[in-house]
């Protein structure tokens, strides 16, 4: 007997251990498609922006999500050029000592392709037209080397209107009414706005003592690109390394929608193919390009 109901507390005791280990595995393994999307999530947003609802507290920046924690030059993961510190690796090494201009900063952070250059010790300019951003940018970079200064970037001096939309505002009416009508940023643009000074890029480098033959310029400033580079003399200033927004290629810009005339459209076309003779006829090569960014370098 005894026999007998020792056989069946073992055999119970089984049961229950048995429940117990596949409850364990069975509560690690319900969703295991969850982590899988979390990066795939991630990934999507460094590749194309998805409005103003990004936003996080920084509790330091050895906690911030980098593109590559092992990486020499640091970059959010937010930064839309996949492998930015190799790129730049290729072109100038592994190097503490650089100047750089990015103008469409927005908070010197989230899509931020200079931010790893700043925290290693390279000289920056910031320009930001928002003036909340620009505050908010002078903060981030508060114990870096960097210049911050609140100006639009375009073909001449005047007040400009800016369609606020976070990190897609933007001066070009054209270009919000894309972003307006288009389901893949679900962002409104121009709902507020703001006036803002707008100021030749010439003269604002001129003004921060910035040196010919300079090594990064960062144009990211929505659709008004061509305005801001127009009458920029690309051949005396020579930044090393441009990464620009010609987005000719992504597929919001490749067919007209309803919102704009075809006369608009084909505007923003022209714009495109303006800024691609741009740098061809100043001589940069290609180093990089997706359907948002592209990335030149002048050979030595």
């Amino acid at each position: 007997m005894k026999e007998f109901v020792i056989f069946w507390i073992m055999a119970l005791g089984i049961i229950f251990l048995v429940i117990g280990v596949t409850g364990v595995f069975s509560s690690h393994t319900k969703n295991p498609t969850a982590s899988v999307s979390e990066v795939e999530r991630t990934d999507a947003h460094a590749h194309e922006r998805r409005g103003e609802n990004v936003s996080e507290e920084k509790a330091g920046l050895d906690q911030r999500p980098l593109q590559d924690e092992h990486a020499y030059y640091k970059f959010h993961v937010s930064c839309q050029v996949p492998g930015l510190s190799e790129l730049y690796e290729q072109v100038f090494g592994l190097t503490p000592h650089g100047q750089f201009v990015e103008f469409g900063a927005f908070d010197g952070e989230l899509y931020s392709n200079t931010s790893g250059l700043a925290d290693i010790g390279w000289r920056g300019l910031y320009i930001e037209p928002n003036p909340e951003f620009a505050e908010k940018c002078a903060q981030r970079h508060a114990k870096n080397q960097v210049v911050v200064v609140p100006y639009a970037v375009g073909s001449d001096e005047r007040t400009i209107t800016l369609n606020l939309g976070g990190a897609y505002s933007t001066v070009s009416e054209e270009t919000k009414k894309i972003y307006n009508n288009e389901k893949l940023f679900q962002v409104q643009v121009g709902e507020k706005t703001i006036q803002v000074q707008q100021r030749k890029l010439h003269d604002i480098l001129l003004e921060n003592h910035v040196q010919p033959g300079f090594e990064v310029m960062v144009v990211d400033i929505e659709g008004f690109e061509w305005e801001a580079l127009r009458n920029f003399d690309i051949s005396y200033w020579k930044p090393r390394v441009v990464i620009i927004e010609i987005e000719d290629q992504h597929e919001a810009f490749q067919t007209r929608n309803s919102a704009i005339t075809e006369e608009e459209f084909q505007r923003v076309q022209q714009r495109f193919q303006n800024l691609r003779t741009y740098f061809k006829d100043a001589q940069y090569d290609i180093l990089y390009q997706d359907y948002i960014n592209t990335m030149y370098v002048l050979p030595k």
